[in-house]
C-alpha cells in the first residue's frame, strides 16, 4: 500500500528528530531507518530505536516533501514537539504548502488547482500608486536619457552636448542645434 505522507521519527536513545516523506510504504520506511539501509554515514543510522511521532497524510509526494521542507527549515525540536501537541498547528503548516487549497474556484476541475489571492502575487501592489509608477517612468525615462547623452558626449565636439548638457549657458532646446556649431 503506498501511504504518501511526512513523517517525522524521534530516537530517545539520541533525543533527535528525523523528518522525511514517503511516498510507498510508511512501515517499510521506517524499518529501513533502523536496519541502517539507508548506509551508515546517514543521519537515521547513529540510533536503531527511531519510533514515529507524527505522520502528515498528504494527497501528493510533492505536497509531502513541501511540508518536510517547512519543517526541517523552523529547525527547532520545540516547533516540532508543539506540532504533535497542537493539531491546529499540523493544520496550519498543511494549508500553507498547499498550493491548491482553499482558494480554489467552484467550477475549477482540474488536477491542481494554483489560483493564489491577489494580494500574494504582489505584496507592494497596496503601497503603489498610479502617481508613484508615472513618477518612476520619468526617472527612468531622464536616466536613460542622460546615460544616451554622457556617451554622445564623447564622440562629439566640447561645444556641443557638453555644453548644453551640463552648462545650459544660453542654449535651450530650440537653440540645441545653434549650440553645437
Amino acid at each position: 500500500m503506498a501511504d504518501i505522507c511526512c513523517y517525522i521519527l524521534y530516537s530517545p536513545s539520541l533525543d533527535k528528530f528525523y523528518t522525511g516523506a514517503c511516498q510507498a510504504s510508511l512501515s517499510e520506511r521506517i524499518a529501513k531507518h533502523k536496519s541502517q539501509f539507508y548506509g551508515n554515514h546517514r543521519f537515521t543510522a547513529a540510533a536503531d530505536d527511531w519510533e514515529l511521532f507524527l505522520r502528515i497524510d498528504t494527497v501528493d509526494y510533492a505536497h509531502a516533501l513541501r511540508i518536510e521542507r517547512k519543517i526541517k527549515a523552523m529547525k527547532s525540536k520545540v516547533f516540532i514537539q508543539n506540532l504533535g501537541k497542537y493539531p491546529e498547528l499540523r493544520q496550519k503548516i498543511i494549508s500553507e504548502t498547499n498550493p491548491r487549497a482553499t482558494d480554489c474556484p467552484d467550477n475549477y476541475r482540474g488536477s491542481r488547482c494554483l489560483v493564489r489571492p491577489d494580494n500574494h502575487r504582489d505584496k507592494w501592489a497596496h503601497k503603489r500608486t498610479p502617481h508613484m509608477r508615472s513618477s518612476f517612468c520619468l526617472w527612468l525615462m531622464f536616466v536613460v536619457i542622460s546615460f544616451i547623452l554622457t556617451r554622445l558626449a564623447t564622440t562629439m565636439p566640447a561645444k556641443g552636448i557638453i555644453g548644453f548638457y551640463l552648462n545650459k549657458k544660453g542654449c535651450s532646446y530650440k537653440g540645441f542645434i545653434a549650440c553645437m556649431e
